[in-house]
């Protein structure tokens, strides 16, 4: 993780939102902007003040995004992959860490998100409500649309197969229309009708990386995997809600 922190926090000009969100809020808040004034939030506010108050430039707001995002996911993998280098390969595959270099508020977010998965009981261990909300509540300091994670409490209950997460599709409408309500307390209402609005429903690449994983999953599907692996078939579930409702 080290050579992909230094090589994210080192960028320059890359994505849309390097100069397009990230360099004129480090300037406004540089400038005296408070919390509130900027589409930013709280979390991310502070970070950005307090590498300030040390005299450190815009560099440092990469850098220390980017080692957030590399230290939360790498201390999540170590957790619970029994296979380090595979998962280093899924997360290079499947693009979460090239969009974290555009996507960075988001990702330091989902990358606390990842590393409370254990408290999820995604480690064999018992779950462990206050500390998984602890987790998403300080993921939502960074991006408050981390706040829909915190259902996944209770997916380790569920009992779920293909069928019935395909079942379970049929709720996307009024979902994504809770989705979008909790969206509007984010700086993502921003967005909207704006240039960089998409209603594009429906995104072959993200469909093609879901089942993808999904078909590796299934590889190693068996009773015992299922039932007896709390690791596995957490992460199966997540997938299969990836595949039908992603």
């Amino acid at each position: 993780m080290l050579p992909l922190a230094q090589l994210s926090g080192l960028r320059y000009d890359v994505g849309t939102d390097y100069f397009h969100t990230y360099r004129p809020v480090f300037d406004a808040i540089g400038a005296g902007a408070g919390p509130g004034e900027t589409p930013v939030e709280i979390g991310f506010w502070l970070l950005v003040k307090g590498i300030q108050l040390l005299g450190g430039s815009h560099v440092w707001m990469f850098l220390a995004s980017s080692f957030v995002i590399a230290g939360f996911f790498a201390a999540g993998i170590y957790r619970l992959s029994a296979l380090p280098w595979y998962s280093m390969l899924l997360f290079l595959l499947a693009e979460l860490y090239f969009i974290s270099m555009n996507a960075m508020r988001q990702y330091m977010g989902l990358a606390i998100v990842f590393f409370g998965f254990a408290y999820l009981g995604a480690d064999g261990k018992k779950p462990c409500l206050w500390k998984w909300a602890l987790c998403v509540v300080a993921s939502a300091l960074f991006h408050t649309s981390n706040l829909l994670f915190l259902p996944l409490f209770f997916l380790m209950y569920l009992k779920v197969n293909p069928f019935v997460a395909l079942s379970l599709s049929a709720f996307n409408a009024p979902l994504s229309g809770l989705a979008k309500w909790l969206l509007s307390f984010t700086p993502y209402k921003n967005y909207w009708g704006s240039e960089f609005h998409s209603e594009v429903p429906f995104y072959d690449a993200r469909m093609m990386i879901n089942l993808f994983v999904l078909l590796l999953a299934l590889n190693n599907w068996n009773k015992d995997s299922r039932e007896e692996n709390a690791t596995y078939r957490f992460f199966y579930y997540c997938t299969l809600f990836a595949v039908f409702w992603g």
